[in-house]
């Protein structure tokens, strides 16, 4: 998946050549839903930290089957699904905004605060880790499933 660079002009309509390229939530959620279902560690590589995030722009970067499927989280946003997976492993790495921009640990970690608080509330905070750092995801893995 291509970044769009992080202050890159994101205002460009639809149809026209050139645009900025989109991000990709699903993948996200499709793993957060997993790790949910089977209590499992979920590491995401460049993924969508907040859905509200794209309703910072009259841009919208999401493909349109991401923007329907984002009924089934009516009540909350991605925050509030990946606080369901506490207290297991959860690594957000290289996470992105709604215009698929690279985002800083800091502002990533405002998107996940409702993660964040039932992770401490868990006493679970250190499994829980939000970086900019492109690690190797099997090596993290392989941990995570040895210390279990």
């Amino acid at each position: 998946m291509t970044l769009n660079a992080a202050n890159e002009k994101v205002a460009v309509p639809r149809g026209i050549g050139g645009r900025p390229h989109q991000t990709e939530p699903l993948g996200t959620i499709l793993a957060l839903l997993g790790g949910v279902r089977f209590e499992a560690p979920v590491y995401i590589h460049r993924g969508l930290t907040s859905y509200e995030s794209a309703l910072s722009s009259p841009y919208v970067y999401l493909p349109l089957d991401a923007v329907r499927q984002r009924e089934f989280l009516r009540d909350g946003d991605i925050a509030d699904l990946a606080a369901a997976l506490a207290p297991a492993p959860l690594r957000f790495a290289k996470p992105v905004d709604a215009a698929n921009r690279p985002l800083s640990e800091q502002a990533a970690a405002k998107n996940l605060a409702a993660t964040s608080d039932t992770y401490r509330r868990e006493d679970a905070a250190d499994r829980l880790t939000i970086t900019t750092d492109d690690d190797s995801p099997a090596e993290w893995l392989i941990k995570q499933l040895a210390t279990e």
